[in-house]
């Protein structure tokens, strides 16, 4: 029945006991199915939609409860989270806090997705249109430091090699260079 309902390509699926009626091997294959949809997209490379869908509605409710600071600081808060559980993995692999975070992806795969990775840059764009604008000058200087810095980041980590997969690392130097070519583009 389910394999049915998305041949339709139907825009909402409603699932009331989708594993009624299942043998246990089945049912384990519905829930990967509904995890892949919602986590990671239909596809391995079109995560980044359900993230931007998952992330958009965290950033809007923080922002709209908890103020434009709070926001900005929980998110950053899930985003380094979520560095930890994939760039620096091998940190803390051998530990308690290693078991948390692969049960943690047992059921979202990576940190690459709407709850760890996405909400900091729906908050910052909110920040941004908050602020005055920065120069043209700052705004190309900052991104260009900022993009060495992240280069040099991504060449430690691997060089390193303490992320969980090399494909879904998140860095700390991602966020000021988004931050200046955000500022850049307001400019235009």
């Amino acid at each position: 029945a389910m394999g049915r309902a998305l041949l339709a390509n139907p825009e909402l699926i409603v699932l009331d006991e989708p594993s009624m009626g299942l043998s246990p091997l089945l049912v384990d294959q519905v829930f990967e199915i509904i995890k892949d949809i919602f986590f990671d997209g239909t596809l391995y490379h079109l995560w980044y939609l359900p993230a931007a869908i998952t992330g958009g509605a965290i950033a809007f409710l923080l922002v709209k409860k908890l103020g434009t600071k709070w926001a900005a600081a929980i998110t950053l808060l899930l985003y380094l989270l979520g560095m930890v559980g994939d760039s620096l993995f091998g940190l803390i692999e051998a530990t308690p806090a290693g078991a948390v975070y692969n049960a943690v992806f047992a059921v979202v795969g990576s940190s690459r997705n709407g709850i760890f990775f996405t909400p900091i840059f729906f908050v910052l764009g909110a920040i941004i249109a908050k602020r005055e604008p920065i120069s043209l000058k700052k705004s190309l200087l900052g991104a260009v430091i900022s993009y060495i810095l992240l280069f040099f980041e991504a060449m430690a980590l691997r060089d390193a090699a303490l992320f969980r997969r090399d494909s879904m690392c998140i860095f700390i130097f991602l966020l000021p260079l988004i931050y200046f070519l955000f500022s850049y583009i307001l400019l235009y």
